[in-house]
């Protein structure tokens, strides 16, 4: 298990160039950006029963790769979020419920019937471009997530956000850097 401590942030599609060109990418970046494509599903039983203990579940796959990540709420304090977060490579794109490291949300699913009582809840294709920020002893990733949300029943909507992911140092650098993007980028605090 990781714990992920991050913040997100949306803004609208015409400032992503802005954030892209943003000073502090040039200023505290470490190496070229990476960008790629993202495809995930997320998935849960009929009548949520992940979402009611605070858990996601998806399988996003990248790189020919099929990552499966189910996160657990945490506490969250001025937008920060601090989750628990477990990751596993799976063979394609469903869901391998023994993989999951929570006894009781495991056992309680395979008492459901396992992966056969997940289904779909939702699908994301994002192109994500990242960087790594590096300020002293604080290294923190920035992405930027542009794409779709799409629902089973064909209705969809359009994401612009960026995240930024504490990887070593000082959590509280977070909150400068997003101060810092919001005076050029007309940025919101996400979920």
């Amino acid at each position: 298990m990781q714990e992920e401590t991050e913040l997100k942030l949306s803004f609208p599609f015409d400032q992503a160039d802005r954030l892209k060109r943003h000073p502090i990418i040039r200023d505290l970046k470490s190496g070229r950006a990476r960008t790629r494509r993202m495809m995930g599903t997320y998935f849960d039983t009929e009548d949520l029963f992940l979402k009611k203990r605070d858990l996601s579940l998806r399988v996003r796959e990248s790189d020919n790769r099929h990552i499966q990540t189910v996160k657990r709420a945490g506490p969250a304090s001025g937008g920060l979020f601090v989750r628990d977060e477990w990751e596993h490579e799976v063979p394609g794109a469903t869901p391998n419920v023994l993989l999951i490291e929570d006894d009781g949300v495991r056992n309680s699913l395979a008492k459901l019937n396992g992966a056969k009582a997940l289904r779909p809840i939702f699908e994301t294709d994002i192109k994500r471009t990242a960087w790594d920020l590096t300020d002293g002893e604080t290294t923190i990733e920035l992405v930027l997530d542009i794409g779709e949300v799409r629902s089973p029943d064909g209705a969809s909507e359009m994401i612009c956000e960026a995240e930024l992911e504490l990887k070593s140092g000082d959590p509280k650098r977070i909150f400068d850097i997003a101060l810092a993007l919001n005076e050029r980028i007309d940025c919101t605090v996400g979920h």
